[in-house]
């Protein structure tokens, strides 16, 4: 028997070749090479959405807390579960901090300007 690759002679009924490692089956299979997606987190998306219209509302002090915190369940999922979105997460956690720290300023000004 001889190789189909490269013509060496090889022992009868060989699966491959010992020369060039070719297979000299003919019901070779193909492996299904299964492509992993990357998903982004939810959670991580959810909580920048609210932080930043935390942050546009200034007088909020609630959508600055709300969005932070979805932001930080989001950043724990992303790290249990492989997925991207840590980075959104971590501007949302800031972004909420930022709007809420605002939405005090802007209360304790409002309340010394008018009393």
């Amino acid at each position: 028997m001889y190789c189909r690759n490269c013509g060496k002679e090889i022992p009868d009924g060989s699966s491959f070749c010992p020369e060039c490692g070719a297979s000299q089956r003919d019901d070779v299979q193909v492996q299904n090479v299964r492509t992993v997606e990357s998903k982004t987190n939810t959670k991580s998306i959810v909580g920048l959405v609210i932080s930043l219209i935390g942050l546009l509302i200034f007088s909020s002090l609630i959508l600055g807390p709300v969005g932070a915190i979805v932001s930080y369940f989001g950043y724990k999922e992303c790290k249990e579960r492989n997925e991207n979105g840590s980075v959104l997460a971590i501007l949302g956690m800031i972004i909420g901090g930022i709007a809420f720290l605002a939405g005090l300023y802007i209360q304790a000004m409002s309340s010394y300007y008018y009393w």
